[in-house]
């Protein structure tokens, strides 16, 4: 579904994209092919003993998802995949869509946990950088390169496991970085309390089993801690010694949930 128009011979070329309703099929990156509504842009290559060096100028790209714009350069090598130094900025991007764009190195049970457990949220503004040897993609440690994602969201809502009261109204960074995925929670609300800074990690996303880190403290009515436990596997740690309990006031609750995804 590419629009456009190309000049090019056998030293290089131009290319200008202005296209509605396309399709990208990137196999060796994404899962499955990506629709997009809108992809406009223009770039220039150069070819010169067996070398190609690309350069996009400006990429504009919207569909259903999100919208934004991204500029780099890309050039081949004679053994393995080339180099690339990539910077996008993606605007009023879906959270719950992020399943779809993570690379395809990642673990199956880390794609099916973000297409789960992401049940809403907005990220206003969103970075990508991408730069270095793609054989060593995705620079474990920083080592060959960076890959590094970083979202504001607000209004998100995660379910992180089977069971467990989820986390709601969160306001939070992002990260995706190297192997893994960082949330940095401001604040959420969770079973009703009030939940002040928390961090939900997966330090490497392409294990067979990820684990999943929370960390974080809730402050709130004491009547909703109990009204947690009673729908949290707590309770049948407990025997069941909380039902039927009640309390007043104000209380505390700390949390903290070292979870294996897919086992």
């Amino acid at each position: 579904g590419l629009t456009g128009s190309t000049e090019f011979s056998d030293a290089g070329g131009t290319l200008r994209l202005a296209s509605r309703a396309a399709s990208l099929d990137l196999p060796r990156v994404f899962q499955a092919p990506i629709d997009v509504d809108r992809l406009d842009g223009s770039a220039t290559w150069k070819r010169r003993d067996g070398v190609v060096d690309v350069r996009i100028e400006t990429l504009e790209f919207a569909n259903a998802h999100a919208s934004g714009q991204a500029s780099g350069t890309y050039r081949s090598a004679r053994d393995g995949p080339g180099s690339i130094d990539l910077a996008a900025r993606v605007t009023d991007a879906d959270a719950t869509a992020v399943h779809r764009y993570v690379p395809r190195w990642i673990s199956a049970e880390t794609r099916e946990w973000l297409r789960r457990g992401l049940r809403a949220g907005r990220a206003s503004d969103a970075t990508l950088r991408l730069a270095g040897n793609l054989a060593e993609f995705p620079f474990v440690d920083g080592k060959g390169g960076t890959f590094r994602v970083v979202a504001r969201a607000s209004g998100a809502a995660l379910d992180f496991a089977e069971g467990w009261p989820g986390l709601t109204a969160i306001d939070a960074n992002v990260r995706f970085e190297g192997k893994g995925m960082f949330i940095d929670a401001r604040s959420a609300r969770y079973a009703g309390a009030e939940v002040g800074r928390t961090r939900a990690t997966i330090p490497d996303l392409d294990a067979e089993f990820p684990d999943l880190v929370i960390d974080g403290e809730a402050a709130g009515p004491v009547a909703d801690f109990l009204r947690y436990v009673e729908t949290s596997p707590v309770a049948g740690w407990l025997g069941g010694v909380t039902d039927g309990a009640e309390g007043a006031g104000r209380g505390r609750l700390k949390l903290r949930l070292d979870l294996v995804l897919g086992a």
